[in-house]
């Protein structure tokens, strides 16, 4: 019988040799590698540009998505470069914003997303770029991989990682806690930044509605850091709460608090601006 350290480091190496590609992809010289700008966008989106390359993720402008309850401004889509694509985690509609895509993809681009769900991408009348779980891909100046997530509801879901300019950042668009996170920290981190979700969400309206939060809270997301080996923790998918989207009420202080303990460096950056610049 295997013991289960052993297990642990036989699924490690499986999963580093899928990283593989990803690793030749970093190897670019320094001085070829173009500059990396990054903005947070409304909600769960964040937008990464080099000077040829815009790459979105999660991009969305649509306040019907919560019934016309958003409280603050939208960040409208906006991409220096010609060359523009979107990466989606799933297809809920305050992450898959669809007429917003058509909108921002009009001169061309595509919106690639796991290949289970390019079917439904493609009925949109989007151009659907279908990616196998934890296989690599090219866009311009950027390379990513879709790897484990999990949905509050059971749907299909993957979080993003993306390398660039040099660096390693994953996108974890609105996932619970999942076992996924140390195997992705040892095959893939450490990450410059994590955009993780942390607001512990309790949706009601469900058939049989529990108050088991359908995203990750504080506490899960300080360990998903640890766990990604996260140089930085850039908090998305928090500041709405209603009667149906009940977030975590000191889900940001908790956070803030919660990884100075552990030593985990986050900074919250307002939506609109700059995380790099």
């Amino acid at each position: 019988m295997i013991s289960r350290r052993a297990f642990s480091s036989t699924l490690v190496a499986g999963a580093a040799a899928m990283a593989s590609p990803l690793r030749l992809a970093a190897a670019t010289p320094a001085a070829a590698v173009a500059p990396l700008r990054i903005q947070r966008l409304s909600w769960a989106g964040i937008r990464l540009e080099t000077p040829e390359t815009t790459l979105f993720i999660d991009p969305w402008t649509s306040k019907a998505a919560w019934g016309g309850t958003w409280p603050r401004p939208i960040v409208p889509l906006e991409a220096s470069s010609k060359r523009r694509s979107v990466l989606i985690t799933h297809l809920h509609n305050d992450h898959f914003d669809a007429a917003a895509l058509k909108l921002l993809l009009a001169e061309g681009g595509a919106v690639f997303c796991l290949d289970k769900l390019a079917p439904v991408v493609a009925s949109k009348g989007l151009v659907a770029r279908p990616v196998e779980l934890f296989h690599p891909e090219a866009f311009g100046d950027f390379v990513f991989i879709p790897v484990s997530a999990a949905d509050g509801f059971g749907e299909t879901q993957v979080s993003w990682i993306v390398k660039a300019a040099g660096m390693n950042l994953i996108h974890c668009g609105d996932t619970v806690w999942h076992s996924g996170f140390e195997l992705d920290g040892r095959a893939y981190g450490p990450f410059d930044v994590a955009f993780l979700p942390m607001n512990g969400a309790v949706i009601r309206g469900r058939p049989i509605d529990v108050d088991v939060p359908a995203t990750m809270t504080p506490t899960q997301a300080v360990a998903a850091a640890l766990l990604l080996r996260a140089k930085l923790v850039v908090p998305i998918h928090y500041g709405v709460s209603e009667d149906d989207y009940r977030e975590e009420p000191n889900a940001i202080e908790e956070t803030k608090q919660l990884a100075a303990a552990k030593g985990v460096a986050v900074r919250f950056v307002d939506e609109g601006e700059w995380v790099i610049k």
